[in-house]
C-alpha cells in the first residue's frame, strides 16, 4: 500500500470504530479516536505522546508487519514508562480467563502481581505465576530459598485466583509457550527489567519467538 492508501484505510477504520463507540450509550466516557502521522523514530514519538497525554496503556499490533519487531519493539519498551500490550493479528476477543505472569522471583514482581490481581480478581480471572527453573548439576541454593518466600508473599495477597508454578526446562521461552498452551492462556505478562533474566531473553530471542510467531497477546509491564 502507498502512504495515501494506508492513511485512507486507517481513516475508514477510525470512522467505523468511532461510530461503534458512539452507539455504546452505556459508556460513561466515550473515547475519541484520532490518527497521528509523523516522521522519525516510532519510539521517540510514542514516548513524547505518552508523556503529553499521560497515557497508561499502549496497544500495538504484532505478528504481521516486519517493521514492528526487533529493535523497534525493544526501543519502544525501553523508552516508555507505561503498560504495553502487543496483540497478534488473529487473536480475536480476549476473554481474560487465564493470565500467565513470568517471574524470576524478584520482589518487584510482587508489586506487579498485586496490581494485576486488583483488576483481574473481579473478573474471576486466574493469574498463573510461573518461574522457569533451568536444571543444573549443582542445585541453585539461592533459588531454593527464594521460592518458598515468594510463594508465601503470594499467599499474603489473599486472592484465590493466584496460582504458582515452577516449570523446568533449558529453554525458558519454550517452557512458557508450552505452559500457555496447557492452560489456554489468554495473556502472557512479562516485566521490563533492564538487567533481569526475562529481559535478557527478550533482547536475545523473544522478538522472534513471541512477536513474529506470536499467538498469545503479550503485556509488558514497566
Amino acid at each position: 500500500l502507498t502512504q495515501e492508501e494506508s492513511l485512507a484505510y486507517l481513516e475508514e477504520e477510525r470512522s467505523y470504530l468511532q461510530e461503534k463507540l458512539n452507539n455504546k450509550v452505556t459508556l460513561i466516557h466515550k473515547p475519541e479516536l484520532s490518527i497521528t502521522q509523523k516522521e522519525g523514530s516510532l519510539a521517540n514519538h510514542i514516548n513524547k505522546l505518552q508523556k503529553e497525554k499521560n497515557i497508561k496503556l499502549i496497544f500495538m499490533g504484532g505478528g504481521q508487519h516486519e517493521f514492528l519487531f526487533g529493535n523497534h519493539v525493544r526501543s519502544l519498551v525501553d523508552e516508555i514508562s507505561c503498560l504495553l500490550m502487543i496483540i497478534p493479528v488473529d487473536s480475536g476477543i480476549i476473554d481474560y480467563k487465564n493470565v500467565c505472569f513470568a517471574t524470576d522471583l524478584n520482589k518487584a514482581d510482587l508489586i506487579r502481581i498485586k496490581f494485576l490481581s486488583k483488576y483481574l480478581q473481579p473478573l474471576s480471572t486466574h493469574l498463573h505465576i510461573c518461574h522457569v527453573s533451568v536444571p543444573n548439576l549443582i542445585p541453585d541454593i539461592l533459588e531454593e530459598d527464594l521460592v518458598p518466600a515468594f510463594k508465601k508473599s503470594l499467599g499474603e495477597i489473599g486472592s484465590p485466583f493466584i496460582h504458582y508454578y515452577t516449570l523446568e526446562g533449558t529453554q525458558v521461552m519454550h517452557s512458557l509457550e508450552k505452559f500457555n498452551e496447557e492452560i489456554n492462556a489468554d495473556l502472557l505478562v512479562l516485566a521490563h527489567k533492564s538487567h533481569g533474566m526475562f529481559w535478557r531473553i527478550f533482547n536475545q530471542d523473544l522478538s522472534d519467538m513471541l512477536l513474529k510467531k506470536q499467538n498469545t497477546p503479550l503485556l509488558i509491564m514497566p
